[in-house]
Order: C-alpha cells, then structure tokens, then sequence
C-alpha cells in the first residue's frame, strides 16, 4: 500500500496524492501545483537537463498543464499569467478533445503542435517526461514518445526561470516534481 499526502495552497485549495509503491516520490519535493508560486530553477536550464513530474490520473479531470516560462512573467490577482511573460513550452493535456496541445507564447500564443492523449488509466499514476535537447524539447509519458517540440526562434533554453504546473480536476493531481541540479561538473569554483 501507498502513503497518502495532503498539502494545502492559497485560498483553501488543499489536494491529495497517494504515494504508490512502484514510483518512489521524486527528490524533487516540495513544489508547488499553485499557479502563484512558480517552481524556481536553481541555475538555467542546459542541454541534456530532464524535468519530470507525476500525476494521478482522474477521468472527467478537466485540461492540466506544465510550463516552462521565461523570467519576467506577470501577475494578476495573485497568479502567475501564462500568457503575462514568454513560455518556451506549454504542454496541455486536454482529456476533453482527446489530444494534448504543445505550444509557446512570446507576445500571443505561437501555432499549436497537437498530438493524440496518452491512454490514461483512472487512479492510475503516471509520468511526464521532458528532455532538453540542443534545439527542442523530446516529451514522454510513462516512457513512451509523445512528442518533439522545437525551440522557437527569440526563445533561449537557459532564459527559463520557472516550472508551473496547473489544472486538473475530479480528483486528477499532480504528485511530485524533479527539477535539474548542479550541471554534471559541479558547481562554480567560486
């Protein structure tokens, strides 16, 4: 049997999320599902870095997503607008037209990627996947492609401050985050 978590955001929201056995909680921890508090990198981001995060899955769970946004985001009424700064990478899974949408925005929303919705399993935990590569994100799910996003011109991969999480509903949450740590050499000599 798994360990049940409760944690609690602004203005009351609390979710819940069960540990289970065969997927150890990521080193990660804590982050924030809170569209107010962005999940700050440590350094920029680097070729090669992987972000991965867990959910459980819940059928009827409205659009959920993971941003990766540049530094210099906006607020408004106490939430992180995705649409406030540049986003290098928008990956929306929207259960309700079967797909999931890829996109950036720098000024407005660039043109959408869409690909089919993974086979999610009700209750069931799952994994996202995203590798930086030299010239675009390679995005998984539960160790199978789902797609290849490129980088947008005006867009630099070290430029990202943030990871933001959001959405879900009918008890889908997202579990766990594991950001990038010191670059395989090691930290500055200084």
């Amino acid at each position: 049997a798994g360990s049940a978590v409760e944690l609690y955001g602004g203005d009351g929201f609390m979710w819940s999320a069960l540990h289970l056995p065969n997927y150890p909680a990521a080193p990660g921890l804590p982050f924030s599902v809170s569209s107010a508090v962005p999940n700050t990198l440590d350094r920029p981001m680097l070729p090669g870095d992987i972000i991965t995060v867990w959910g459980i899955y819940a059928t009827g769970s409205s659009k959920f997503n993971l941003n990766f946004l540049l530094e210099g985001g906006e607020m408004e009424g106490g939430e992180i607008l995705l649409e406030g700064g540049e986003n290098m990478l928008h990956v929306d899974f929207r259960p309700d037209e079967n797909e999931v949408v890829l996109n950036s925005y720098q000024a407005w929303w660039q043109t959408e990627l869409r690909t089919p919705l993974p086979a999610f399993a009700n209750g069931q935990m799952f994994q996202v996947q995203i590798t930086c590569k030299m010239d675009e994100f390679y995005i998984s799910v539960d160790g199978v492609e789902l797609a290849s996003f490129p980088y947008r011109e005006g867009l630099a991969l070290e430029d990202v401050a943030f990871v933001v999480v959001r959405g879900g509903s009918a008890g889908m949450v997202w579990t766990d985050l594991e950001l990038p740590g010191p670059p395989p050499w090691g930290p500055p000599p200084f």
